[in-house]
């Protein structure tokens, strides 16, 4: 299980923690850079496993949920609409994939 730290003015999670490393340590990070604050700035909560295209958000009643990541989905569209455009234009799907590299 994950722990997330989280700004609570905004939800913004700015740190995470997975044992062994202890929270405390996480949230004293945090305190030390730029983010600064004070510790009641910050909340916590346990987060479950993700998938890879995923991202956690936190609401505002402090539940965590996933959902997919918005630049995975954004990157996913293009590349579909870059393929359809340039199958209209005569290439093969052979010749897409070297393109794509």
């Amino acid at each position: 299980m994950t722990t997330l730290i989280y700004r609570k003015s905004d939800k913004l999670i700015v740190g995470t923690s997975t044992p062994p490393q202890p929270v405390g340590v996480e949230i004293q990070n945090v305190l030390n850079s730029e983010l600064g604050g004070d510790i009641n700035d910050y909340g916590t909560v346990e987060a479950s496993v993700k998938a890879n295209d995923e991202i956690w958000v936190v609401s505002e009643d402090g539940s965590v949920s996933s959902v997919a990541n918005p630049v995975t989905v954004a990157r996913k569209a293009a590349q579909a609409s870059a393929q359809t455009k340039l199958q209209a234009l005569g290439f093969t799907d052979e010749e897409i994939e070297v393109l794509r590299g």
